[in-house]
């Protein structure tokens, strides 16, 4: 009823394509709704992730179309949109469908991690985390200054990201009378980091997985709906001073020391709740549509193809399979550059340091054209068969979830092309594999539910009341 509403209070603005806005629509808000549903049985990442596509895909083109000044001046409405949108809307109502099938509400008694740890066990992953969470936060910076694209770079990059394997193991076994503070900690910590960075996106990656394992932790459902209203308030606001706090941080006259960046922020913070309580609503969250809008690429994709350039027919999904070959079996490996490819299929150079990719749309489209949707079919379907391996695997042991988000990040990421997603999820999971052999601490907790049957009570004390 609440999407038909949307829908029908759409129809005036969009009277091109109600019925495709209206399948968009409600496709995000079915996501959204799944994932509130199933959260409580285990950490709602495949529907979140849907849901963010179709906001991607969906949401931000129809303020970008009906409200002009929310459009990005280098990417404006062309003659390509009405078909472009319609390709979203479609797209976004396969994904949606399809990972719902595979990510069904499980059935059974939902099993805490708690109930399956003895306490030596328990205490050494408690430690592998702190320690690797630690590590991973303090060597963050590296990563800037190593050759991403080189094998040791990337291996750098994996190692780091065991931080976010850490922080979901702590929130999930952390005392319960601990986990909010622990997140709270998160927060602070994250923020601090991305302000001597200038790297907000890994901050958002870093505490929304916690958020979303907290919801799943205290079984929020309708908390978890204001929760994610209150991380959009947020995150409308980053994106407000992002560009012009780093101007400031490489100019000469930079702020140094992280009293006077705090300062910086507590100053900009006040003026935006000004301009928010004055209902400047489109200023607000202007930065965040043309951040997040994802059409607007897509777009340029369908107004060049294949009027410009010819379809690729395939060729770089091609591609993106033999990327996956090490280069020390294949010496002559060809070289994947996914800014080359936006920028010969969008016509749009990318300044220096910026890094874009056409999305999983996108490719589909620039290879087959609309009937590019059924190979998008085909990649959902990964998402969704990975999805329901986890699933499955986090009904005998819940910390597996743990690693969800490190092997499928780039998967579900709307803006990540072929290419980088399956080379990023092939090598992630071969890094997984080697940990869980070699970590004595992740061997033994993953094989003990077939040692021993899980035991009725918590293998540790629960907080509750006192003895007088």
């Amino acid at each position: 009823m609440f999407s038909a509403a949307v829908a029908a209070f759409l129809w005036p603005i969009y009277p091109q394509g109600a019925l495709v806005a209206f399948v968009g629509v409600t496709s995000v808000v079915f996501s959204l709704l799944s994932g509130m549903a199933v959260n409580p049985s285990y950490p709602a990442i495949p529907q979140f992730a849907v849901a963010l596509f179709g906001v991607q895909h969906v949401i931000c083109p129809m303020l970008y179309y009906t409200y002009p000044s929310t459009a990005d001046p280098s990417f404006g409405v062309t003659s390509a949109f009405t078909k472009t949108f319609a390709y979203c809307c479609w797209g976004t109502a396969l994904m949606s469908s399809i990972v719902w099938f595979f990510t069904r509400m499980p059935t059974g008694p939902v099993v805490r991690p708690i109930e399956l740890l003895d306490r030596r066990t328990y205490r050494r992953i408690l430690e592998w985390s702190w320690l690797t969470w630690a590590a991973g936060t303090i060597f963050f910076m590296a990563v800037r200054n190593l050759p991403v694209g080189t094998s040791l770079g990337y291996f750098f990059v994996l190692l780091v990201a065991l931080r976010d394997v850490a922080i979901c193991v702590l929130v999930l076994l952390l005392p319960r009378n601990r986990v909010g503070l622990f997140v709270g900690c998160i927060f602070l910590v994250q923020l601090i980091v991305s302000l001597n960075t200038t790297m907000f996106s890994h901050f958002f990656i870093v505490f929304g997985a916690a958020l979303i394992f907290l919801a799943h932790r205290r079984m929020w459902r309708w908390k978890l709906i204001l929760a994610l209203f209150a991380g959009v308030l947020f995150t409308a606001f980053i994106q407000n001073e992002k560009l012009a706090y780093r101007e400031r941080m490489w100019s000469d006259a930079k702020i140094v020391t992280l009293g006077e960046r705090l300062g910086y922020w507590q100053v900009r913070i006040r003026e935006n709740v000004s301009v928010f309580g004055a209902g400047g609503l489109g200023q607000f969250f202007r930065p965040l549509v043309i951040r997040l809008n994802q059409e607007r690429i897509v777009e340029q994709v369908v107004r060049r193809v294949p009027s410009r350039e010819p379809y690729a027919g395939g060729r770089t999904m091609l591609t993106a399979v033999q990327l996956v070959i090490p280069r020390v079996l294949w010496p002559g490996k060809p070289v994947h550059s996914s800014n080359e490819m936006f920028v010969k299929y969008t016509g749009h150079v990318l300044q220096s340091g910026t890094s874009m990719g056409v999305g999983p749309l996108g490719e589909c489209y620039l290879n087959f054209g609309l009937w590019g949707l059924i190979a998008f079919a085909v990649y959902c379907s990964i998402i969704g068969i990975i999805s329901r391996i986890w699933i499955r695997l986090g009904a005998a042991h819940p910390l597996w979830w743990a690693w969800y988000l490190y092997i499928m990040y780039f998967l579900i990421k709307a803006e990540s092309d072929f290419s980088k997603a399956f080379n990023a999820l092939v090598k992630s999971l071969l890094f997984m594999g080697v940990i869980l052999c070699v970590s004595p601490v992740w061997r033994h907790m993953l094989t003990a539910v077939r040692r021993r049957p899980p035991s009725r009570h918590p293998a540790f004390p629960q907080p509750g009341p006192r003895r007088p």
